[in-house]
């Protein structure tokens, strides 16, 4: 019975805890339900992108490039991104749509390493028309008037007595037998008031018509449009965005000056500059004469070596000698400068090609006892490719007709010279432009006349060259 009563009460226990534990994890639950439930997530709003520009800013030079800033282009307002340093403030423009990188318009051109925005010659300063001092107008001189005569008093008429009537002279009186009747003697009193002497109207002085004025012009430098591909996007004349800085002003008087000095100390001496020419240098070694041939017994062909001619190529192969280094050595050889100058073919502007003609004229100093002219007509025609010492070159063919002419003294007596002649040659040029050398006959019949002493003397000239070039 006892054992029944703990087992009972064992069991009673057991049912008590039990209650308990479940009241706890009903409590719990209550109690903090909500702390392990899940959150309901709260309504998304509308995603927004912002778009950041994270390129590294352009550094600002500190000295930026100087850039001429032309007087049409300047601008009182200063651009905002200052590029450039210049002479005054301008603001980016560009004649068409940006093609490149760089900060500068966008323009066709040249292709030169500089950087011209326009095209335009140079032009040295003027000064001008200067206003001339105006002369004060004089005042017009009239004439003396003389002063009138006084009247006098009136007087009663006199009675003058009515003549006798003459006799009427027959018509067969001679015209010279009839006296004129002299005009009456007036007494003192009436004196007859003398006329006033005839002034010639005065001229007004005629005013010097004004010249018209010069105007006055600023040095400009010569510019040429270069090809650009630039960034700049505003349309307009090409310009860049530049300020105007008191450094930039200083540069830009200085290359005025230096610039206004070069452009004046050229364009006083053009005759020495040859641009797109060669220059030509002629040495002479020696002079031999065929069998046949006779000099003046007071040359001396021996000095000749050593002589030098100076000069210049130009693209048509056409050869200007201008200087001598020694002119009295070369006096007597003053023919040498006739073959020199024909050294050289001349070419036609467009190029040569195979089976290509042309004609051209040349005008020439050339020596037959004197100074004489030679005008030539000259037929060419670039003919076929031969073999040249081994070297393949092209052929031209020259075939001329030329008439010569001039007049002068010797030894105190006037000489007259005229003629006509002709020449062929053969010359030789390789296809990257080298000159082969060539061969060439000239025969022409001169006539020399002495007008002082009636003398004609007839006179043949054959010359035959050869042109080699050593290896």
């Amino acid at each position: 019975m006892s054992e029944e009563k703990k087992q009972r009460r064992k069991i009673g226990i057991a049912i008590l805890i039990s209650l308990i534990l479940h009241l706890a994890v009903g409590f719990s639950l209550a109690a903090f339900g909500n702390v392990s439930s899940p959150t309901i997530p709260p309504e998304e709003a509308p995603s927004e992108l912002t778009i950041m520009d994270l390129s590294p800013a352009r550094p600002i030079e500190k000295n930026p490039q100087f850039v001429e800033t032309d007087k049409s282009k300047e601008s009182a307002e200063k651009p905002k991104e200052q590029t450039f340093e210049s002479n005054a403030n301008s603001l980016a423009a560009s004649q068409l749509p940006p093609s490149g990188n760089l900060p500068l318009p966008s323009q066709d051109g040249k292709d030169l390493p500089l950087r011209d925005l326009e095209t335009h010659d140079f032009s040295l300063q003027t000064q001008g028309s200067q206003p001339q001092p105006q002369q004060p107008a004089q005042p017009e001189s009239k004439p003396a008037q003389s002063p009138p005569p006084k009247s006098k008093p009136s007087e009663p008429p006199k009675s003058t007595p009515s003549p006798a009537p003459a006799a009427t002279p027959e018509p067969e009186q001679l015209a010279m037998l009839t006296a004129t009747p002299p005009p009456p003697i007036k007494g003192p009193d009436e004196t007859e008031p003398a006329p006033s002497p005839e002034i010639a109207p005065s001229v007004a002085p005629v005013a010097p018509r004004p010249k018209p004025e010069a105007p006055s012009s600023s040095y400009q430098s010569q510019k040429q449009q270069t090809r650009i591909a630039g960034s700049i996007s505003n349309r307009g004349p090409s310009s860049v965005n530049a300020v105007g800085t008191p450094l930039g002003r200083y540069q830009k008087l200085m290359y005025d000056s230096v610039g206004s000095r070069w452009y004046q100390h050229t364009h006083e001496r053009q005759d020495l500059i040859s641009i797109g020419t060669t220059r030509l240098t002629f040495t002479i070694d020696s002079i031999a004469l065929d069998s046949g041939t006779t000099v003046p017994p007071t040359m001396d062909l021996s000095a000749a070596r050593g002589l030098v001619y100076d000069g210049r190529l130009t693209p048509s192969g056409v050869s200007r000698l201008t200087l001598v280094s020694d002119s009295t050595r070369a006096a007597p050889f003053v023919q040498l400068l006739g073959l020199l100058q024909a050294f050289y073919p001349r070419l036609p502007t467009g190029g040569l090609t195979t089976g290509i003609e042309w004609t051209d004229t040349t005008t020439t100093d050339d020596r037959v006892v004197i100074d004489v002219k030679r005008q030539s007509i000259n037929q060419s025609r670039a003919a076929i490719w031969e073999d040249r010492a081994g070297i393949r070159a092209l052929r031209l063919d020259v075939n001329s007709t030329y008439s010569v002419s001039g007049a002068g003294s010797q030894l105190n007596q006037p000489v007259d010279v005229t003629g006509s002649g002709t020449g062929t040659a053969h010359y030789f040029i390789t296809a990257d432009g080298r000159y082969l050398g060539g061969e060439g006959t000239d025969s022409s019949t001169i006539t020399v006349r002495f007008p002082y002493q009636s003398a004609v003397i007839p006179a043949t000239r054959i010359l035959r060259s050869t042109t080699i070039l050593l290896p």
